[in-house]
């Protein structure tokens, strides 16, 4: 069996074309936690917060998407970083696994889903939330949203993770 070795700036090159091919996203890479994901495009970015976690995006009738990342200083397992159920009106999804959870439901009228995933000491989170009225935009978005969650590893100081998209 032949072995290649592939180069992160090769990666990035490669799932920068992979990503390319469907116009409706773009990607959003954060260089301080080290993670890439998705998001469809035509969403208004807000101001991204001076500590550079994360990132916003506002849609239409107040539906916001959300990426960002956070240092899992005290040590958490990803059952005790992910949302309680009571913290929803109702859930329809509610899945821990080893080191990601999942829970989506209606809160304050609105549709939610988030996803977090806890690798080399941070944890990276992406939520959506949405009124009912948005659901043809982000119902079938979510998958992709969620496939297209990468974590690098994280840089040596210094050193920024290579971006893959615009």
């Amino acid at each position: 069996m032949l072995r290649f070795p592939i180069t992160m700036t090769a990666l990035a090159g490669f799932l920068g074309a992979t990503r390319a091919a469907d116009p409706s996203f773009e990607n959003y890479c954060n260089p301080r936690f080290s993670f890439c994901i998705d998001v469809p495009k035509g969403l208004k970015a807000l101001p991204p917060p001076a500590n550079g976690d994360g990132q916003s995006w506002e849609g239409p009738d107040r539906s916001e998407v959300a990426a960002w990342g956070m240092w899992n200083a005290a040590e958490q397992t990803i059952a005790q970083l992910c949302p309680e159920k009571k913290e929803f009106d109702s859930v329809a999804l509610w899945k821990v696994n080893r080191n990601w959870c999942v829970v989506s439901g209606w809160q304050k009228g609105k549709i939610t889903y988030r996803r977090m995933e806890l690798a080399d000491g941070r944890m990276v989170g992406v939520s959506l939330t949405y009124p009912p009225s948005q659901r043809g935009l982000f119902d079938g978005k979510i998958g992709r949203m969620v496939k297209s969650i990468k974590l690098m590893p994280m840089p040596g100081e210094g050193e920024m993770p290579a971006s893959t998209g615009e």
